[in-house]
């Protein structure tokens, strides 16, 4: 006898749930893929969604184009860029 089989399920996922998956995918001891297998979703969705965050497609404040940005984390982010900057100078100096 034939299995009956019910409507296709179709997961839909909140824009915070992919955010914050997005965030965590981007974390440098995280890998997409292991990450994609305990959310239970394919990877080929994971890297969707990160073109997708990048593009400003998905964010988590519908009346803002770009999620919330801790301004401390941002000082800090500078801070660092700079002082990067700094030591590829001072890297090229040495080598001269």
């Amino acid at each position: 006898m034939a299995r009956i089989k019910g409507p296709k399920k179709i997961l839909r996922y909140s824009n915070v749930f992919k955010v914050q998956a997005v965030r965590l995918a981007s974390h440098p001891e995280i890998q997409a893929k292991d990450l994609a297998e305990a959310l239970d979703i394919y990877p080929f969705v994971l890297s969707r969604w990160k073109k997708e965050y990048r593009k400003g497609k998905i964010v988590v404040d519908k009346r803002k184009k770009k999620p919330i940005i801790d301004e401390r984390k941002l000082s800090v982010i500078l801070r660092i860029r700079e002082l990067e900057r700094k030591v590829e100078e001072l890297r090229i100096e040495n080598d001269l």
